[in-house]
């Protein structure tokens, strides 16, 4: 696991450092559903910024949403904001625990997280401006994304080679 500090910013504070992780398999899915609210209008935004650079759209993926619906819910109510939940879970175990699949299963796993913001448009440039967060959303090697938003609690997660 590779943790990335981002510059610090007048902002940025509200932003925690992306993580990453990556482990070697050979199986693979394509995402579909779609999301509701800030989530979909996030997809779009993002897979916006991923065409401008030259990089393949993000499919949605169900589970990795259920994931993030789960962090973004937790850090609202606990008021513990970060990629450790107020139960000790990493990201890695709530996308499992949410369907994409256990370490081994899927080629790439990332996750954004911030908290304060209160639209997209605030949270994504946030999440640009730090080369961590930036780097996430701008991986070539990303398939999946689902997002969500509870109250002004945000979590991005992204993957690869897991199941929707």
């Amino acid at each position: 696991m590779s943790l990335v500090v981002p510059r610090k910013s007048h902002r940025l504070w509200r932003v925690a450092a992306p993580l990453v992780v990556v482990a070697a398999t050979t199986t693979g899915c394509f995402g579909g559903g779609s999301g509701a609210g800030d989530a979909t209008a996030l997809l779009q935004r993002v897979n916006e910024v991923r065409a401008t650079a030259g990089l393949p759209a993000l499919g949605w993926c169900g589970t990795l949403a259920s994931a993030a619906t789960a962090h973004a819910t937790d850090m609202s109510v606990t008021g513990v904001h970060g990629h450790i939940g107020s139960n000790g879970s990493t990201f890695d175990q709530r996308a499992a625990a949410h369907g994409y699949g256990a370490r081994g299963q899927w080629t790439l796993l990332a996750e954004n997280v911030a908290w304060g913001q209160t639209g997209v448009d605030q949270v994504l440039h946030d999440w640009l401006v730090s080369p961590g967060h930036a780097a996430n959303i701008l991986n070539a090697g990303l398939q999946h994304a689902g997002f969500a938003r509870v109250g002004t609690s945000w979590v991005q997660m992204f993957g690869a080679g897991g199941s929707c």
